[in-house]
């Protein structure tokens, strides 16, 4: 939250329902979610791999009170805390994050060359390159901070208002990573045209996986009389 009082009730119900969404998408296995105090710096979180318990913990957090400090934009400091709460694809094998932000950091210290946040999101992407890292940020949040939250694998997004969120269509993407194909088996026919397979296994689920077997025609001669 950056405004004094924060986002309002009905933006942070449309936040909150766009997080349910996320959760219960099929890519998604284990779910983790985790709202951040930018004062308090205290993540009030929920880890687990059942996602109804997840969204269960998920509709019990609400937003910050009006009369508490809770205005601010801290993601600098969120994104640390954050990494050990990986959403991850039902294979477990796909980790990404979703980071939703509605505002830029505006604490900035003396001296420094490159902003907290930009430098924080950096230096996770390159502890983690194959983490997919999606940053999605309303209204007033910088592109230029999204950019850098986003990794090559994941994508930025910014939208004008909480509404948007509503006909924002989002999905985690998995890639689908397959082993090397094996050897053509055997022809099935010694003549009169039979037909030989390889096959490869999936090592990872994802979308669009190519075909995992092939088949060719072999020995194709008429067989003799």
């Amino acid at each position: 939250q950056r405004r004094v009082h924060g986002i309002s009730q009905n933006d942070f119900h449309r936040m909150r329902g766009f997080v349910a969404k996320i959760i219960q998408s099929p890519q998604v296995g284990a779910t983790a979610v985790m709202m951040w105090n930018a004062f308090t710096h205290v993540p009030m979180q929920s880890v687990t791999s059942s996602k109804a318990k997840t969204l269960r913990a998920l509709q019990s957090l609400s937003r910050c009170p009006s009369d508490s400090k809770c205005c601010g934009t801290h993601t600098f400091a969120a994104l640390p805390p954050a990494q050990g709460l990986m959403i991850t694809s039902s294979n477990s094998k796909c980790k990404a994050m979703v980071v939703i932000t509605d505002g830029e950091t505006w604490v900035k210290r003396r001296g420094d060359q490159t902003p907290r946040t930009v430098a924080a999101a950096l230096e996770m992407n390159a502890r983690h390159p194959d983490w997919r890292v999606y940053a999605l940020g309303v209204g007033d949040a910088k592109r230029v901070e999204l950019d850098a939250i986003a990794s090559s694998k994941g994508g930025s997004s910014l939208l004008r208002n909480f509404r948007d969120l509503s006909e924002f269509a989002f999905a985690v993407q998995c890639p689908c990573k397959m082993a090397e194909w094996q050897d053509w088996s055997e022809c099935s026919k010694s003549c009169g045209q039979g037909l030989t397979t390889r096959t490869r296994i999936r090592t990872q689920n994802g979308d669009n996986c190519p075909a995992s077997q092939e088949q060719e025609s072999c020995n194709t001669e008429a067989c003799p009389c």
